[in-house]
């Protein structure tokens, strides 16, 4: 919590512009879903205050592990969170929802066709703080 609070005063004053200060950190999540198949996804995701963010993503295929890094940038507007790598034509966009300090939940408004859980009809997901 007094991470956020120095992010948002820091923001005040130097103009931080479409960065919400309370998705900054790093986050963790699962999902049970990914390109049409059932498959375990876990992911870490670091957002950092200057729009950049790093993802670390592990997928299980019945016992078969694949795993991946993801960079790009993010932004948000209200309450809007939009996420885009450099090989994506467009922002895939959430509308995310902060259910308490260590907890905010996503679900999807626009998918880049690139994006693995683009051909489901309604993605969503939970995100957990990492807190050291």
């Amino acid at each position: 919590m007094k991470f956020s609070l120095i992010i948002l005063i820091v923001c005040l004053f130097l103009g931080c512009k479409s960065i919400n200060p309370l998705l900054v950190g790093t986050w963790k999540g699962e999902d049970g879903y990914v390109n049409n198949t059932i498959a375990n996804k876990k992911w870490v995701f670091t957002r950092f205050a200057n729009g950049t963010y790093t993802v670390n993503f592990k997928y299980d295929f019945n016992g078969k592990f694949t795993e991946l890094t993801e960079n790009g940038t993010w932004k948000t507007k209200n309450n809007i969170y939009y996420e885009k790598t450099k090989e994506m034509k467009k922002y895939d966009s959430f509308v995310f929802e902060i259910k308490n300090d260590s907890t905010i939940k996503y679900t999807a408004i626009k998918l880049d066709k690139t994006t693995d859980v683009a051909s489901k009809n309604v993605y969503s997901f939970i995100d957990h703080k990492i807190t050291k």
